[in-house]
């Protein structure tokens, strides 16, 4: 399962920088939110390509998309 994976690298990341799994996550969701207003059309079509339940990705829906996009790379 995905999700229990992502959770459990958050851990480790957070675990290896001396920080709370909050803090990796609020880092990585500030990288997103500044990507996500890259006005590159490329850039912009890889974030319309993520699936999402709100308006804007959360971390684990960006982390599943590349999971998944790496995976089927993988397989090709």
């Amino acid at each position: 399962n995905n999700e229990r994976k992502i959770k459990a690298s958050l851990q480790q990341i957070a675990k290896q920088e001396g920080i709370s799994e909050e803090e990796v996550r609020n880092e990585i969701a500030y990288a997103i939110s500044l990507a996500l207003k890259n006005d590159d059309p490329q850039v912009q079509e890889f974030w319309k390509q993520i699936p999402t339940a709100g308006d804007s990705p959360t971390v684990e829906e960006v982390i599943n998309y590349i999971i998944l996009k790496l995976t089927a790379n993988e397989t090709n």
